[in-house]
């Protein structure tokens, strides 16, 4: 979790560096054009002022910047994200950050102020520079600078919202086009499905029905990049969830994924009995091996997984709510496992699952403290 945060951070922060940097670039650039063109080079040299701000310190100022911003930048979007997410639509979403970007960027400035003239860095002193009446009549330098950032803090959010629509491991493989042919992988894929979703669509009503499943998914988006998981699709009810099959991937991450859940819905218990009366159930089915990668569509572009490992997985989750399991997983699952510590595997008598033309061999899944409560009398 540490890690992924400190991920996070680190690329915002280098995306910022980057950002005002090439901002920097660009109009010492058009400076140096322009003082060339007017042959006023003597002149800029002779002040002071002037020579500082067309001097590759701007390039300093620039990562500073960066650092500073991109780090409030980082943490804005990591509160507002998580106080307003589900309470405001997108577009309000975006004028609140724009507004408390606006605020740190005038904290950003009076604390580089600050710190520039602390080093001795300005060539006059602060004081001097803010009550100096030319650049108070002429300030376009800070506007065209606020503009910027402005502009780029509301394409950055935006793309971040697209990286989060497609899935933000699968943007750069589009982007580079990795899945414009079909491509093979070994993969884990688990599909979960809530418990009696018919009967409850009719107790509940198509309105709240809804509510409760974007109550469902934002509960299990919560522990999504904990368990290095990626959603592949949302279908109804459903959710399948999907990882790479590297090492340890199985036994540390997809495996415990249904049991996380569960457990995530439990504590969540009092706001689910009050909203809806029940607490909701999901049934999975896991399943693991090689598939075809492809992107398709044109008007709507999406990555889609094919092959019978998917197919299994599906047909798993369906056999673990008729049978009445929390999870059900492929032979080939367990043979793969690297530790069973924490978990009971169950052989259920051979099955036959829909849509296979053979009898397959599934196994039962339980968390080994949830097994010995349930043996527990009731005394």
């Amino acid at each position: 979790m540490i890690r992924r945060l400190f991920k996070e951070w680190l690329l915002n922060v280098l995306a910022w560096v980057a950002i005002t940097n090439f901002y920097s670039l660009a109009i010492l650039t058009n400076m140096k054009v322009i003082v060339e063109m007017a042959k006023i080079e003597d002149i800029i040299a002779a002040n002071k002022l002037a020579s500082y701000f067309t001097s590759s310190y701007q390039f300093f100022e620039s990562t500073l910047f960066g650092i500073i911003f991109g780090t409030l930048f980082y943490f804005i979007n990591q509160l507002i994200d998580k106080i307003s997410a589900r309470k405001m639509p997108f577009g309000k979403i975006i004028i609140l950050k724009t507004f408390m970007y606006l605020i740190a960027m005038v904290v950003v400035f009076f604390t580089m102020g600050i710190i520039f003239e602390l080093l001795y860095f300005y060539p006059v002193k602060m004081s001097d520079f803010l009550s100096n009446k030319e650049i108070v009549k002429d300030p376009t330098f800070y506007i065209s600078f606020f503009t910027f950032i402005l502009f780029t803090a509301i394409l950055v959010n935006f793309l971040v919202q697209v990286s989060y629509k497609i899935g933000p491991k699968l943007v750069l493989p589009m982007f580079l086009g990795k899945y414009h042919t079909p491509k093979s992988e070994n993969r884990i894929f688990l599909f979960l499905d809530l418990k009696n979703s018919t009967g409850i669509a009719e107790d509940l009503g198509h309105m709240k029905y809804s509510k409760l499943l974007q109550d469902c998914y934002y509960d299990l988006n919560k522990i999504v990049f904990k368990l290095n998981a990626e959603i592949y699709q949302y279908v109804g009810d459903e959710v399948v969830l999907t990882w790479e099959n590297k090492k340890n991937f199985l036994s540390k991450y997809a495996i415990r994924t249904t049991f996380k859940f569960r457990s995530l819905l439990e504590k969540r218990s009092a706001y689910y009995l009050k909203n809806y009366g029940f607490i909701p159930e999901f049934k999975g089915g896991l399943n693991l091996g090689k598939v075809s990668v492809a992107e398709i569509g044109e008007i709507k572009r999406d990555i889609a997984y094919h092959g019978d490992v998917v197919n299994t997985a599906a047909r798993l989750q369906e056999a673990a709510k008729e049978y009445g399991k929390i999870l059900m997983a492929s032979e080939k699952v367990i043979n793969e496992l690297t530790s069973y510590d924490g978990f009971a595997i169950e052989e259920m008598p051979t099955i036959e699952l829909k849509g296979k033309r053979r009898k397959v061999n599934v196994f039962c899944v339980e968390e080994t403290s949830r097994v010995r409560q349930e043996e527990l009398p009731v005394s």
